[in-house]
């Protein structure tokens, strides 16, 4: 007989074959007693008897081989369960092992960039203290070459215009390390204003400061007149500022033209004839400190120009192209979203600078911690025969304020146990002799402040600048 996964388990059970037999054999016999024609009851009824005890049997072998199939079951459950437990042990401890690793590798990640964080923000704190501080030594400099370019003595106008040449070389590196610290750390304040864009380029293009740079050069600008837009002015200048001044130092002679318009976008165009850029340097040229490197051509620069516009053009949300061929001449396209003003108030559009004149023998203080700073524009006042007095310490000059008035006071803003600020607050806060007198900041950090409507220069400030704010200062 076939066993089924059934019944191999009543096979297992001693004489149940056997058994099995004899109950068919009998039931056999019956069927062919009841089957003849002569027929003997009796007979049958005893061997349907026989079968009794042979049933009896067949049903404990039956209840003994469900025991052992349970028994069985039981033992292989128990076999499966303990290989389970095995099984999902060791993918707890697999799991427990990988968020581990993983654990320890973001751990090892975190740091990583924590780590690359504080040496992208040391670097950029850095450079933007660097560039601030700098300008107060720098400041002692240029106050003494002006100091000495106004003396009546007979010095050489040639030695004079190379030291102030150097210094105007350094402040624009300055200038420019403080502000990629800026624009690298993703703080670059935006001042939405409306200005002429014929008359803002034109300005940039006739600044002897850059005219300097190469006077052989002709400068040609397209502009449509009276274009009035609205953006961040300041920022649009240094953008053009630095494409023009890399224009003229890399053009030896021709033409640059400038070609600025303006429909939905501000469009600007700085095309040179100058040297060109090799076709595999253009896509690095953006790149900080990067500087295309010509063994014939040997021009001096920091190599920060083009990342500074990169980074001034994203912060306006515009782009900038290049187009160059090597030995015939470069080409820069920016690309800026503005507001196109239709209307502008007339005395806007015929806005002349006003020259107020400067008072003469004013009675001067000048307040600041660095020594070399303070004497240096204490001196450049004194040659316009000025009476200017020092003080290096902000609490002995509250000493002097406080008993002698003054016609101005020139402060510088961050200096120990008193700040410029403070001390503003505490003379207009006291009833004094400077009280109501003009107050002018002279800082590096300049563009940090914004103190009670006062006057801020950034540091290094010339003596031009400093007598027009002066006289401004003295008519409000």
């Amino acid at each position: 007989m076939t066993k089924s996964e059934s019944t191999q388990f009543l096979y297992m059970q001693k004489d149940y074959s056997e058994t099995i037999t004899k109950i068919h054999n009998t039931l056999l016999l019956i069927d062919e007693n009841i089957s003849s024609k002569s027929q003997n009851f009796s007979i049958i009824a005893e061997q349907a008897s026989s079968l009794q005890p042979q049933i009896s049997y067949l049903a404990n072998l039956a209840d003994h081989s469900e025991v052992l199939q349970r028994t069985q079951s039981l033992n292989d459950f128990l076999d499966k369960r303990n290989t389970l437990r095995i099984l999902l042990t060791i993918t707890s401890i697999l799991c427990i092992a990988l968020i581990f690793m993983a654990a320890l590798h973001h751990n090892s990640l975190r740091n990583a960039l924590l780590s690359r964080k504080r040496a992208f923000d040391n670097k950029n704190a850095f450079l933007g203290k660097m560039g601030h501080e700098l300008r107060t030594s720098l400041q002692a400099v240029i106050g003494s070459i002006d100091v000495i370019s106004h003396s009546k003595n007979n010095i050489n106008k040639d030695v004079i215009n190379r030291l102030e040449n150097t210094a105007i070389q350094i402040e624009r590196q300055m200038n420019d390390l403080a502000e990629y610290a800026k624009i690298d750390n993703g703080m670059i304040p935006l001042q939405i204003t409306t200005f002429n864009l014929k008359q803002t380029i034109d300005t940039i293009i006739q600044n002897p400061s850059l005219t300097s740079i190469n006077d052989k050069v002709e400068v040609i600008h397209h502009c449509e007149n009276e274009i009035y837009i609205k953006s961040d002015k300041t920022r649009i200048i240094q953008i053009v500022e630095n494409l023009f001044s890399n224009a003229l130092k890399y053009t030896n002679k021709g033409i640059i033209t400038i070609t600025s318009t303006c429909d939905k976008n501000l469009t600007i165009s700085i095309k040179d004839t100058g040297y060109g850029i090799p076709k595999g340097k253009l896509s690095d040229i953006f790149n900080p400190f990067f500087r295309v490197d010509e063994s014939e051509v040997r021009i001096p620069s920091f190599g920060m120009g083009l990342a500074i516009v990169d980074g001034l053009v994203k912060a306006l949300k515009g782009e900038i192209e290049v187009k160059s061929e090597e030995g015939i001449g470069s080409e820069f396209i920016v690309k800026l979203p503005v507001i196109v003003e239709q209307s502008v108030v007339l005395q806007n559009t015929s806005f002349k600078q006003i020259d107020y004149p400067v008072p003469a023998n004013l009675n001067i203080i000048v307040i600041d911690d660095n020594e070399l700073s303070c004497f240096t524009i204490a001196e450049m006042l004194s040659t316009y025969d000025h009476i200017c007095e020092t003080s290096t310490s902000p609490t002995r000059a509250l000493q002097k304020l406080a008993r002698k008035p003054y016609d101005i006071i020139l402060c510088d803003l961050q200096m120990p146990v008193i700040t410029g600020d403070q001390l503003l607050k505490h003379i207009r806060d006291n009833e004094g002799p400077n009280m109501r007198t003009p107050f002018v900041f002279i800082s590096a950090y300049a563009e940090k402040f914004n103190v009670m409507n006062t006057i801020v220069l950034s540091k290094p400030v010339r003596s031009e600048e400093l007598l027009s704010v002066i006289s401004k200062a003295l008519i409000k």
